[in-house]
């Protein structure tokens, strides 16, 4: 009996060991490459300098699209002016080396659809680029060559506007520049996530998320997800199968009609607000520091409380809150430029 004991107990252990569940795709990845290194540092670091990029073509026109400041230089001209109604000799521009889209081509007294044509353009260019290039990092080229040929697409469209000679050229590089801008983001946020430890990524919630749309019946969605293995999938896709696959699922289609809703809502905020700061009466260069300061702690925020907020929830605060801030400085921006400054009362003594 005794020498019996730990042949037993061999192989009760050897049974234990074989009904452990074979380890996840996170646990074989952070196995073969490591948690954190110095590796998937230099990565992340490399691949997000492509969003300095994209933020330089995307809020560039903050500066080159800006109406300059121009001062009389005549006795028939005075300040409260119309400038269109004014002989181009009795004004001139406060600093002609600092010029613009609207000086360099005389653009001053242009529609306001003339002079946001190049603005227009561009976000045109994002919104055809995103629908025709959104798939082919999954499909044709993958999200490496894809980013490197967005990079390469607006470095060489960014470049060529300099030797724009009117509007419309000028216009037509910002579409292309816009075309390849716009997967520079997905391509560079999975690129600078997919080989770094599951701990250092916020966690994607997949199983709760198919237990709450599932019905009752599915009961095989409460199954564990570590035990699947991943092979490659041996059926044919083309470039908008996925586009597809949503329309025919109902369910799908008005989640995706939402998101889109709410993502237009928050691009209106998010790229209207430093677009707009050449219309206040401020330096334009601290507007545009200050502004992009304050998305300093939005950032830190995100990254302390991602994964301990509720995605629904935070996202109607949040939106909620920007949207009343929005309204409430446009109300503050009308009522201070309603207000006449002290030097237009005449004041009569006593």
């Amino acid at each position: 009996m005794a020498d019996s004991t730990p042949l037993l107990l061999s192989r009760s252990e050897s049974s234990n060991e074989s009904k452990q569940p074979p380890p996840s795709l996170d646990e074989t990845i952070e196995h073969c490459i490591g948690e954190f290194g110095v590796a998937q540092l230099f990565q992340a670091i490399l691949v997000s300098f492509a969003w300095v990029f994209d933020a330089q073509q995307t809020f560039i026109s903050v500066f080159t699209d800006a109406a300059p400041t121009w001062h009389c230089i005549s006795d028939s001209c005075t300040s409260a002016s119309d400038i269109c109604h004014l002989p181009q000799n009795s004004w001139a521009w406060d600093n002609p080396n600092d010029t613009s889209i609207i000086s360099e081509w005389g653009l001053q007294c242009a529609s306001s659809i003339i002079r946001g044509l190049p603005a227009s353009s561009f976000f045109m260019g994002c919104l055809i680029g995103g629908l025709m290039l959104a798939t082919l990092a999954d499909s044709m080229l993958g999200r490496k060559n894809l980013l490197f040929l967005s990079c390469l697409v607006m470095s060489f469209s960014g470049s060529f506007t300099i030797f724009s000679n009117n509007i419309w050229t000028y216009s037509a590089l910002k579409f292309v520049n816009g075309f390849g801008r716009a997967t520079i983001g997905t391509c560079a946020l999975v690129l600078s996530t997919e080989l770094v430890g599951k701990r250092w990524r916020s966690q994607d919630e997949a199983v709760s998320i198919l237990k709450s749309i599932a019905t009752a019946g599915s009961s095989g969605i409460l199954m564990s997800f570590s035990n699947l293995e991943f092979g490659k999938e041996s059926w044919n896709v083309d470039t908008y199968s996925a586009i597809k696959i949503l329309l025919k699922k109902k369910w799908a289609c008005r989640r995706l009609l939402t998101v889109m809703a709410v993502v237009f809502g928050i691009g209106l905020v998010y790229y209207g607000m430093p677009l707009g700061l050449a219309n206040l009466s401020f330096n334009l260069y601290l507007s545009v520091t200050f502004n992009a300061l304050s998305e300093l702690p939005a950032s830190l925020v995100t990254f302390f409380l991602v994964d301990k907020l509720n995605r629904k929830d935070s996202l109607l605060v949040f939106t909620t809150l920007s949207g009343v801030c929005s309204i409430l400085s446009v109300v503050t921006g009308e009522r201070s430029a309603n207000l006449r400054p002290l030097s237009d009362y005449k004041i009569s003594p006593v």
